[in-house]
Parts: structure tokens; C-alpha cells; sequence
């Protein structure tokens, strides 16, 4: 302790005067002061892991052009494909999907410092909870599974897997997008 005495009661002391801040041995020491820290310094909120930012990058990518997907695939399915066909129903939709991706993935990964790797795992993953959700709603809407996948490899179909493997990689490309 450098002035003020020596001891525990000589810290309590200078402690309580100098507002929670002690000087041992020239080093300042901040006991009992909350107030923010930036990343880095002791008690500074942690980072979280590389694999917990991919996977909820990748949950929230997913939500949010599933559902513009959602309500737009049954626009193209119930209006647009009888009047026009599936194949140019499909081309006139995906412009749309893959602009909505790169906006969004943009959004939620521009800025953010994400490594290659996890913008790629986020896309990867993403990429998987569509494909799981879109045989969920075959199967829920009376399709059989084995047949949705067999719809892929139509025209329409591999159209669409396109579309949605460009989905996958939007956030990788978007990681170096600057911030909007």
C-alpha cells in the first residue's frame, strides 16, 4: 500500500475514500465498481464461441427468408404458376428470394467481423433448416417426402435448389459487404 498505513484497515480506508479504487504497489485495482468495460479488459462481457454466433446467424437468416418464402411460394403456387406456368413461375420468384437473402444476410452479417468459416457454417446451416422445413411442410400439406425430392430434380425444382444454394452462400459473401 503506498500511503495511508499500513493493513486491512488502512485499505478498507483507502478504499472507501477513493470510490472502490486501491493502489498496491503502483497498480490501481477497482474493487466494487460496475460500470462499462470494454471487450478485453477483466470482466468485459465474453465473446461467444465461433459455433454459437454461426448457429444463431444461421437461426435468424433462416426465419426471416422463410417466411417471405413462405407467403411468396404460395403466391406462386395458388396465383402465378396455373396462369403462367410452374418452371416461369419458379424464374419470376427467384430474383425476388435471392435479392430478400442478400438484403437480409447483409443485415445480419455485414460489419460483424465473422470469419469466413462461420458466415460459411451459417449458410451451411441455414441452408439445412430450409431444406428440413420445406419436406416438413410436404409431408404436412399430404406429400410424401421421397416425392418432393424427386420435384427437385425437375426443371423447376433444380431452379429452386439453385436459388436456394446461392441462399447458402449469401452470408459468406455478405461478410465483406460494407454496413448498412
Amino acid at each position: 500500500m503506498r500511503a495511508g498505513g499500513t493493513g486491512q484497515a488502512a485499505s478498507k480506508a483507502a478504499a472507501g475514500s477513493s470510490g472502490g479504487r486501491v493502489s498496491i504497489a503502483g497498480h490501481k485495482a477497482n474493487f466494487g465498481r460496475v460500470g462499462k468495460r470494454k471487450p478485453g479488459q477483466c470482466g468485459a462481457v465474453p465473446v461467444r464461441p465461433p459455433l454459437a454466433r454461426a448457429v444463431r446467424l444461421a437461426l435468424a437468416y433462416w426465419a426471416g427468408v422463410f417466411a417471405l418464402g413462405f407467403m411468396l411460394g404460395a403466391a406462386r403456387s395458388l396465383w402465378l404458376a396455373p396462369r403462367v406456368g410452374e418452371l416461369a413461375a419458379v424464374a419470376i420468384e427467384l430474383p425476388v428470394m435471392i435479392a430478400a437473402s442478400w438484403w437480409w444476410a447483409r443485415r445480419l452479417v455485414a460489419g460483424r467481423g465473422l470469419t469466413g468459416s462461420e458466415a460459411a457454417a451459417s449458410g451451411a446451416l441455414a441452408f439445412a433448416l430450409l431444406l428440413a422445413s420445406e419436406a416438413a411442410l410436404a409431408a404436412a400439406f399430404g406429400r410424401a417426402v421421397r416425392d418432393w425430392l424427386a420435384a427437385l430434380a425437375t426443371p423447376p425444382g433444380a431452379l429452386g435448389l439453385a436459388g436456394q444454394a446461392a441462399f447458402a452462400a449469401m452470408p459468406w459473401w455478405a461478410r465483406k459487404a460494407p454496413p448498412r
